[in-house]
């Protein structure tokens, strides 16, 4: 099964150019699944990965579009990522794909439906750390039980009160009101604001739970 995963931007400064990377902790989550992966650079006027069979819309970068609240902390923007992002979640949209959002990749998936975003002003307990979350949707317990500890790496956040319409949350940060998981309740597309690529303690039933999300078992 082929996996169309996104890709962050980086410039190298030294040559002026801008690269498109992907780290090995994703290449190896998705060989451990025995997913065949299609890095899709980013390339506004590329040719869609029609050979795919579900998307990751990955981590990196901060979201140049949609509805941010607080714009004036976008430090990583890609206008070229923005854009390919958007024609691949309109791509997997159309031909129902399923689409799995991680960090930005969520956040992505919440300003495409109308949702906003907004910076966290206490960056240091969800920037490198861990922390338990609650799953709320009894659709996600079987999966992942009531709660999970994850690992946390964003500055920015979808908080529950400024979720799109079109979408529902299924984990929230146990102290704050931070939106962790969030789904389509028609469509095969679930966000996640924790790593599943990087090590937490409850690291095993997420993987199980993606492999089966990713393989059309779960919707």
């Amino acid at each position: 099964m082929k996996i169309g995963i996104s890709m962050r931007t980086a410039p190298i400064l030294q040559t002026r150019e801008n690269h498109d990377m992907i780290s090995h902790d994703w290449l190896n989550f998705l060989h451990s699944l025995q997913f065949e992966w299609v890095l899709i650079p980013n390339l506004k006027k590329q040719p869609l990965k029609d050979n795919i069979q579900a998307l990751i819309l990955s981590n990196g970068n901060d979201i140049g579009m949609f509805n941010n609240r607080d714009k004036s902390f976008l430090s990583d923007v890609s206008s070229e990522r923005d854009e390919t992002e958007l024609q691949l979640l309109q791509h997997a949209i159309k031909n129902k794909l399923p689409v799995l959002g991680v960090c930005r990749g969520m956040q992505f998936i919440n300003g495409y439906f109308n949702g906003e975003l907004k910076k966290i002003h206490s960056p240091m307990e969800h920037a490198g750390c861990h922390h338990q979350i609650d799953i709320i949707d009894s659709r996600f317990t079987p999966a992942l039980g009531k709660e999970l500890t994850v690992n946390s790496f964003h500055k920015f956040g979808v908080f529950t009160d400024h979720i799109s319409n079109n979408l529902r949350t299924f984990a929230v940060h146990r102290q704050h009101k931070i939106c962790e998981g969030l789904y389509h309740p028609e469509l095969p597309i679930v966000g996640i604001q924790w790593h599943p690529e990087r090590q937490s303690s409850d690291g095993e039933k997420v993987k199980l739970f993606i492999n089966n999300f990713l393989r059309g078992h779960f919707f």
